[in-house]
């Protein structure tokens, strides 16, 4: 009875634990950067910082975190470069900078509102 019991309560909680990041996609990335059926615009990342970005991290206003780095394996942004993402029209949480772990060594926050067809260019300076 107790093997039974046991094998029922963990795959309950399995289940759970699939449910619960099935369905929280943006506590983990960030959530998608182009949602289907809505009109796009894009955030351009200029870097001013005199250093290589290599981590951005862009996630809609309303997740939970920052999510997971935006850039492709390989690429980073070196000083005086751009680098642009097309996202749906809406409201953006980005963080660029140097990646660690924990993005504590990050250059700069900011929260942005895409409209549709606009282009935001965000300038990425050192620290502010």
């Amino acid at each position: 009875m107790v093997s039974t019991l046991t094998k029922t309560l963990k795959v309950m909680l399995i289940a759970a634990a699939v449910t619960l990041v099935a369905g929280c996609e943006s506590m983990i990335t960030g959530g998608p950067l182009i949602r289907p059926g809505e009109p796009t615009g894009v955030i351009e990342l200029v870097n001013n910082s005199g250093r290589t970005i290599n981590a951005v991290a862009i996630s809609s206003c309303s997740a939970s975190t920052y999510g997971l780095n935006r850039l492709p394996s390989g690429v980073s942004i070196p000083h005086g470069r751009s680098y642009a993402f097309t996202v749906s029209a809406g409201c953006w949480d980005v963080l660029a900078g140097i990646y660690n772990a924990d993005f504590s060594h990050a250059d700069t926050r900011r929260r942005i509102t895409v409209a549709p067809n606009m282009r935001f260019r965000f300038n990425v300076n050192d620290g502010r």
